[in-house]
């Protein structure tokens, strides 16, 4: 045995293992329908109630940068030795969208008014009032509120403003304390003349910094939203003062409280995409015309199914891990996965024998439908794969999508079954599928016309689409051609023979098999083995020729109502696309066009960036766009406030440590990203202090402090006293512990202040963190740049690695898992070259749509690979699983079988979307789901295009003994001119045999004379005549009438595996009759002959 072969026979078991499971897990909930339905209904209450615990974080630096960068370590340190970052309240006043000056009497003299009412408000909360003053941050040193802005000129004071409007600006100085005002605190992007003095500025700014207390948080909360009400309606009165002015409040609670009114608002368009699915899900579950097809109770059920997974998920979730606004959009996306599941399920459900038992019909529906348990897997493996990232946000999201996929996995197995197995009992029941309380007595006589109409349809023999008529007449038409036309012609009318033979197998067998049955088992044939061998093999032969053209006009109604459908879409697939698609030189053609696209689409990935709007979170008319406008185009590219801190032990007094600092400070400012060259230290004015101070300070020696003890005397008793100066103590750029002995305990900490360069561009932010931070780091310094908008770029800096990472990561294993279920290497190949296609053209979209490489888009690529391997798993599992003359068959019979299914997944989730695409208030939805868009398209594309050629050249044939990979002879017939059945058979199922085989081997002589010990009571239990061994039919059909029960059903064809797999060593033959027809009498009342062969064969 081949290591290839040993491997499949070991990937059969597994699948073989799901489908029994399944299979078995269908017949209980079957049994007990409605304990189900109230089991499962307490589950998702269980689960649900976890939803009301779900901790959403909004801190967007917890959210989108990892926790172990170097940033979050800085932060970490700076909010050690300064606190968390300050809540801070900003009122932007903004002369006009084109940027003109702003410094003008009337247009800054309304601030006065705005801060006198800001300072003014109070609030009640839970019985206690609380003002600006019981809010606000606090000085250090003064006690007072800190707050900073452009009105420090005037020294916060009306009426200084009105004596003396402008001048103070060109002073640059406070009116009364004569203290520098720092511009970055009191304009953005300001302009200056030759002498330094600011001439015109777009936007000033006033900041209130507010208390990071936590007993504060929720009182500060509600005067925030007092705040953001006055300024805004201001701003109606800004514009009467000058008309393109306006104010812009831009408070700590803005953007969380935007997204979540984003959110709220996005969730209706979510709404009316469910209730769209579930209409578009009523009429294409079954015809809406027909009364055996349709099931409109189905659709609103399987929503419900679906919708107890995504509660149960998001239920786990809330006892477990924290949220975040982005997996809002998951309720959604797992609603499209699901409804792809239940159409394979319906479709397989509709494609059994509506006169099969119903239970058996649920049965055979679950089996066919194991894909449904490879996708999900995938599924979760990719979520699992997300999970390794260093983004919370879509660690979050990742987990409760695995959360979500495994209940909804779990009810699909379990409730929608039991729905299923309602509306399969209210099938036979002859229930309407509206009027559940009309019976079929009622509606026999109306379901006449759609009874005719069916008769009237060409035959969809075997479930290939295939019209006996159509071909006959074709075969009159070529008998001209040339001689390869000719056998081709031949091999397909031989095919639809025998697939017409079958059907009218059907049709007798439905009709006489009880008959049939009770005549053996009353002894109108002999039960001996010689009795009943080749005579009645003969006659059934004969008898089924001279039915065959009496049938012919019956077959629409023997087939009965599970073929109309498939002639309106599966037989577009069969006779029009895919002999399109497959032909000899056009799939070549098209396999060219898809390699040309795929060279464009690495080209222009390569092309993508990364970056994050933060304006794409909040609503389209939330003033939080024109806030992060000013940012953008104001605060970032003309200059953003950022510090150098200085990291405690550091000997400010040693001279070593002085050169090194002033050459960390000159590198700095050398490097390109310090806005004028100029950076604000302490440290720098202390050492030009300090020689100023040289012969007139008792500390003072040669133009530096004589000791450490001087340097701390002078630091704290003459230079910080000095009124220049003393800003540096009161804003804490340096931070002072009288209480140590040390000089490096007694200055834990400092920082210098600059404005940086233009940063607008993505790269320019990277580059300026990055190469600053290699300054830094090469210094001997301990010390760091910071900025607490910085986490953003962090995230640049690794979105785009962890992107190829995550996304490479999850398609490998989606291939992985498609070998272990699949079992064929080949398979593992196709799969990861479509999902490694489909990605790259995925990130070409993304360049071509003018979008960034972020957590949102990242998020978008991880479900990608979740949703495109839909369209690619389904059709492999349907290749390998079909047997078929050659690979182009085997496709052809895939896409024809499964497609159908697939495509209207595809398009119920694009019809589904399309309410959140058009009605989302926000471009973060509209943004996930154009990708989604994206997905489905190039999904179904490369699926139904791309994979089927594929499969056709390069995809794995059948296995024949040995494990010898080869196409079927098809010119190896035997004496009467026909390919035997058993090799037929045993191309198809060559490792199932071969396994019963091994089994057979292992067996002691004791069970073989068990087994043959049952067969002789099975056959006869009065006479005990043992069947020879050389009439294989005789066993079988002696067999088959002892074990009508089905609860022997599995040991029943145990018997005839082994009894075949003798009877073949011994080198006898059988006709395909024989075998179908012992088949199918034992399974009377089952007039399928694939659950007679195929699928026991496989079970």
């Amino acid at each position: 045995m081949t290591l290839l072969e040993s491997w499949l026979k070991k990937c059969l078991k597994i699948e073989r293992l799901v489908g029994k499971i399944v299979g078995k897990t269908s017949s209980k909930v079957y049994d007990h329908p409605f304990l189900v339905i109230f089991l499962c209904t307490c589950i998702a209450v269980a689960f649900g109630y976890g939803y009301t615990k779900i901790d959403e974080e909004t801190d967007l630096r917890k959210l989108y940068v990892p926790q172990d960068s170097q940033l979050m370590k800085d932060e970490a340190y700076w909010t050690e030795k300064w606190g968390s970052i300050p809540k801070l309240e900003t009122v932007y006043l903004v002369s006009d969208p084109m940027g003109n000056n702003i410094i003008y009497e009337e247009t800054i003299y309304p601030l006065f008014k705005i801060h006198q009412e800001i300072i003014k408000l109070s609030i009640d909360h839970k019985g206690k009032n609380y003002t600006f003053q019981d809010l606000c941050k606090k000085h250090p040193m003064t006690g007072g509120c800190i707050i900073l802005g452009v009105l420090d000129y005037w020294n916060w004071d009306e009426a200084n403003f009105v004596n003396d409007p402008l001048s103070q600006i060109e002073k640059g100085v406070n009116i009364v304390s004569q203290q520098t005002v720092n511009p970055s605190y009191a304009w953005a992007a300001e302009t200056y003349d030759e002498d330094g003095k600011i001439v015109q500025a777009p936007v000033a700014q006033i900041m209130y910094y507010m208390s990071d207390e936590e007993t504060l948080a929720e009182p500060l909360h509600k005067f925030e939203k007092e705040i953001l009400s006055y300024v805004l309606g201001y701003q109606e009165e800004m514009k009467k003062i000058k008309p393109k002015s306006t104010v812009i409040p831009y408070l700590s609670c803005s953007i969380n409280d935007e997204v979540e009114k984003s959110t709220t608002s996005d969730i209706k368009s979510v709404a009316v995409g469910y209730s769209i699915m579930i209409l578009v899900l009523c009429f294409t579950l079954g015809e809406i015309p027909s009364k055996f097809r349709t099931h409109p109770y189905l659709s609103p059920l399987g929503i419900i199914t679906t919708g107890f997974g995504i509660i149960s998920g998001f239920g786990l979730g809330g006892y477990s891990v924290k949220s975040c606004s982005l997996v809002t959009i998951l309720a959604f996306l797992i609603l499209a996965i699901g409804v792809d599941n239940l159409y394979i399920i319906v479709k397989n459900f509709d494609l059994s024998e509506l006169s099969d038992d119903p239970k058996e019909r649920v049965i055979k529906a679950m089996k066919k439908s194991t894909s449904i348990v490879l996708t999900t897997i995938k599924t979760i493996g990719v979520f699992i794969v997300g999970m390794t990232t260093p983004f919370y946000a879509i660690k979050y999201f990742c987990v409760y999508g695995a959360f979500c996929m495994l209940f909804v996995l779990f009810y699909q197995l379990t409730l929608f079954v039991a729905f299923l197995s309602l509306e399969a009992k209210r099938i036979a029941s002859g229930r309407h599928p509206l009027f559940l309380f009309v019976y079929k007595e009622l509606i026999q006589d109306t379901s006449n016309k759609e009874k005719e109409s069916i008769e009237n349809q060409p035959i969809l023999s075997d479930q290939e689409n295939i019209d006996n008529e159509e071909t006959h007449d074709d075969k009159e038409q070529k008998e001209e051609g040339d001689d390869d036309d000719d056998d081709d012609d031949d091999e397909e009318n031989k095919d639809n023979e025998e697939d017409s033979d079958k059907d009218i197998q059907k049709n007798e067998l439905n009709e006489n098999s009880q008959s049939s049955s009770d005549k053996i088992k009353s002894g109108s044939g002999s039960r001996s083995g010689s009795g009943i061998g080749s005579g009645s093999d003969s006659e059934i032969n004969s008898n089924f020729e001279n039915k065959k053209n009496e049938n012919k006009s019956k077959e629409g109604v023997a087939i009965q109502h599970t073929e109309l459908h498939l002639n309106r879409i599966q037989s577009f697939f069969k006779n029009k696309y895919c002999p399109f698609i497959l032909g000899e030189k056009m799939r070549y053609v098209i396999l060219g066009i898809f390699i040309i696209i795929t060279i464009v689409g690495i080209v222009f990935s390569t092309k993508v960036q990364s970056g994050f709007d933060e304006a794409i979170v909040v609503p389209d008319d939330s003033y939080m766009k024109d806030t992060f406008h000013i940012i953008k185009y104001y605060l970032q590219k003309h200059g953003r406030v950022f510090y150098l801190a200085i990291k405690g032990g550091t000997n400010y007094w040693d001279t070593s440590v002085r050169d090194n600092l002033v050459e960390l400070t000159d590198k700095m400012e050398q490097s390109g990203w310090v806005k004028n060259k100029y950076i604000s230290s302490w440290y720098r004015d202390f050492i030009e202090y300090a020689k100023m101070k040289n012969g007139t300070s008792p500390y003072i020696e040669n133009g530096w402090p004589k000791s450490e003890q001087f340097f701390w005397a002078f630091l704290t008793q003459d230079f910080l006293s000095q009124p220049q100066y003393m800003a540096y103590k009161f804003q804490e750029h340096i931070i002072l512990d009288p209480t140590a002995t040390k000089l490096t305990e007694q200055i834990p900490s400092s920082r210098f202040v600059f404005r940086a360069v233009d940063i607008l561009d993505v790269q320019n932010k990277i580059d300026f963190m990055l190469e600053l931070r290699k300054i830094t780091d090469a210094s001997s310094i301990m010390s760091f740049v910071y900025n607490f908008i910085m986490f953003l770029v962090e995230q640049y800096v690794i979105i785009i690695d962890q992107t190829i990472l995550n996304i490479g990561l999850s398609i490998f294993i989606v291939a992985l898992i498609t070998l272990l279920f699949l079992g064929h290497p080949k398979l593992f190949i196709i799969v990861l070259i479509v999902m490694v296609v489909i990605n790259i053209d995925l990130m070409a979209f993304i360049h071509f749509a003018d979008l960034t490489i972020d957590v949102v888009t990242m998020i978008s690529l991880i479900m990608s690979v979740g949703f495109s391997i839909d369209y690619s798993a389904h059709i492999c599992h349907a290749f390998i699983n079909r047997p078929a003359e050659n690979r182009q068959l085997r496709a052809t019979r895939a896409i024809t079988e499964i497609g159908s299914s697939v495509v209207l997944g595809g398009i119920t989730t694009f019809i589904g979307l399309s309410p959140v695409l058009i009605f989302a208030n926000s471009d973060l939805f509209r943004i996930i789901v154009k990708i989604i868009y994206a997905t489905i398209i190039l999904g179904l594309l490369h699926g139904f295009v791309l994979l089927p050629i594929l499969l056709t050249i390069i995809g794995p044939q059948k296995f024949l003994n040995g494990g010898e990979e080869k196409e079927k002879d098809t010119e190896n017939f035997d004496s009467e001119g026909e390919k035997s059945s058993e090799d037929s058979l045993l191309d198809e199922h060559q490792i199932p045999l071969d396994e019963m085989k091994d089994e057979q081997t292992k067996d002691s002589d004791q069970q073989k004379d068990k087994d043959q010990k049952s067969l002789n009571e099975m056959g006869n239990k009065d006479n005990k005549v043992i069947p020879s061994k050389n009439d294989l039919f005789s066993q079988w059909l002696t067999a088959s009438s002892g074990v009508s029960d089905s609860s022997d059903n599995d040991k029943f064809w145990d018997l005839l595996g082994k009894t075949k797999e003798k009877y073949l060593e011994e080198g006898g033959s059988m006709s395909a009759t024989t075998w179908m027809t012992a088949s199918s009498i034992h399974t009377s009342g089952m007039s399928d002959l694939e659950f007679g062969v195929e699928e026991k064969l496989k079970d």
